[in-house]
């Protein structure tokens, strides 16, 4: 993984590739011109709550400055509602979403003295879900235990409904028209993917990045996944779904709208059990 350090100014984020003393004379240039903007328009940045997070065992964690004051480091921040860790993994984002969804799951609890599917899938889907797949796409867990920890919630949820609380995790998923998380993670993924393909969303993918050309087999959209060893880097967006994004029909990708793509995605994961 390459070193990359990132500084959080306030509301200001500078992210910066850190090889070499060049690199941090960079990165260390440019916050000092975000300084003297902030000065020029009067929007002072608050020091105390500006902090350098460092990523890569290699990484020099060279000291950064605001007005002469060294910054200090951090392992976590919050960006855009998603925490991250310097060690790339999800435990915190885990931890957070998990409390939330838990303490909606009591909020909701209280008001009803029972519940039957209608009711809970429609609570559950509105209230809940959405705690433990927010920006689901930017920190999908990959450690067996964050992802046995988010299934739990939804394990918890499924047996308010007294009539089908003795049924297998799996028959009660099936009583209330849900699948597992795992599985919404995925369709999450590839629907994103399917954006991404068809330009819905505009994003500035690597250059490793390459469809397969002159494909013979499958559809036109089937890229090569990279190469890599870090469980990290493995689990990144593009890796992560290629084999499955691959495996797609044609007609399933080749969708002219969104809906149209969700639709026969479904019908596909539900006959192929992805």
């Amino acid at each position: 993984m390459k070193n990359m350090t990132k500084l959080y100014a306030d509301d200001t984020k500078i992210l910066s590739t850190v090889n070499s003393d060049l690199h941090v004379g960079v990165i260390q240039n440019d916050l000092d011109r975000a300084f003297k903007w902030s000065e020029d328009w009067l929007l002072r940045f608050n020091i105390n709550k500006c902090v350098v997070m460092h990523y890569g065992s290699s990484n020099t964690k060279r000291p950064l400055f605001i007005n002469g004051i060294k910054l200090s480091e951090s392992e976590s921040e919050r960006d855009l509602g998603v925490i991250f860790n310097i060690n790339l993994k999800w435990k915190d984002q885990v931890t957070t979403a998990i409390g939330k969804a838990n303490q909606m799951l009591g909020r909701i609890k209280k008001p009803f003295p029972r519940f039957d599917c209608r009711l809970l899938r429609s609570l559950y889907v509105t209230f809940i879900r959405p705690l433990l797949e927010f920006a689901i796409p930017v920190w999908s867990p990959y450690l067996k235990g964050d992802c046995e920890a988010l299934e739990r919630v939804q394990h918890r949820a499924t047996k308010f409904v007294h009539t089908i609380s003795n049924l297998k995790y799996e028959d009660r998923l099936i009583a209330l028209g849900l699948t597992t998380l795992n599985v919404r993670r995925k369709r999450g993924d590839l629907i994103q993917l399917y954006k991404f393909m068809h330009g819905i969303d505009v994003i500035e993918i690597n250059k490793s990045f390459s469809l397969v050309n002159n494909n013979l087999r499958g559809h036109c959209f089937k890229y090569y996944k990279e190469i890599n060893r870090l469980p990290s880097r493995e689990h990144f967006f593009f890796n992560r779904i290629a084999n499955l994004w691959n495996s797609l029909p044609n007609e399933v990708v080749s969708a002219l709208s969104v809906d149209t793509f969700k639709a026969a995605l479904d019908c596909w994961l539900s006959s192929n059990q992805a």
